[in-house]
């Protein structure tokens, strides 16, 4: 088979054009998710660029999430899961959160917005089962109040279980991610006496509002719950009287 040569890249960076080249074919339906890319000498053709850029292509597709190798058979393009995007984001946020300043402030105002219009479309699609879920990480936060490793287990699966009710891949791989990279901030390490009580009350509220199927009263206990920080940083800028 005879390859048609392609317009040759010019530019310093090769390798991010040959990335935006491979994605436009993607895009366009050339090469369709289950589908193999062409070899590397083939991709050379085509490009009109040298093996190094190729690779360095491929490798930067893959870690995208866009491609994956399989041994034995090659370059397969891949549909990546939600979950799996939020993922790569790690550390560079984690970066982020531990030399920008107010940057976990801005965090929590992010993940506040976010399960405010979560708990709102779990409360118009939550199926049964996923209300079952919910009560049981409730049930589980009951029986924990004094264990505070198992509280917090139970306190993740209570907001993980609203989020996968709203039945958006989306919203959960996020919910979950913004979670991750707030408990990764030392100041939310230092437990704070009373504050899985105050916090299982809240979520009690979320969900006799979000079993009722009254979702603004659910959107207004989950936005009263998450704007206040039950971390020890939480704690001492309410005791210098500075707003939360």
């Amino acid at each position: 088979m005879t390859l048609a040569l392609r317009e040759p890249i010019k530019r310093s960076k090769l390798y991010e054009q040959v990335v935006s080249r491979i994605v436009d074919a993607i895009l366009t339906g050339e090469h369709p998710p289950g589908s193999l890319l062409p070899s590397e000498d083939e991709l050379r053709q085509q490009y009109g660029v040298g093996r190094l850029a190729i690779r360095e292509a491929l490798l930067a597709l893959e870690r995208l999430g866009i491609t994956s190798f399989v041994p034995g058979v090659g370059i397969q393009v891949v549909v990546p899961t939600p979950q799996e995007l939020v993922d790569k984001l790690d550390l560079g946020v984690l970066h982020y959160l531990a030399h920008a300043e107010g940057s976990h402030d801005h965090l929590r105002e992010v993940r506040r917005a976010l399960e405010v219009d979560i708990v709102r479309l779990a409360t118009e699609r939550a199926t049964p089962d996923d209300i079952k879920r919910i009560e049981r990480a409730l049930q589980a936060e009951t029986t924990a109040i004094d264990d505070r490793p198992q509280y917090l287990k139970a306190d993740r699966e209570f907001h993980h279980a609203i989020a996968a009710a709203s039945h958006n891949p989306l919203f959960a791989a996020l919910q979950s991610a913004i979670r991750r990279w707030i408990e990764a901030y030392p100041s939310t390490k230092v437990h704070v006496p009373g504050s899985d009580e105050r916090s299982h009350a809240d979520h009690q509220r979320v969900f006799k509002a979000l079993k009722s199927k009254d979702a603004d009263a659910a959107a207004r206990a989950m936005g009263e719950h998450l704007v206040v920080d039950y971390s020890l940083a939480g704690k001492l800028k309410r005791i210098k009287g500075k707003p939360l």
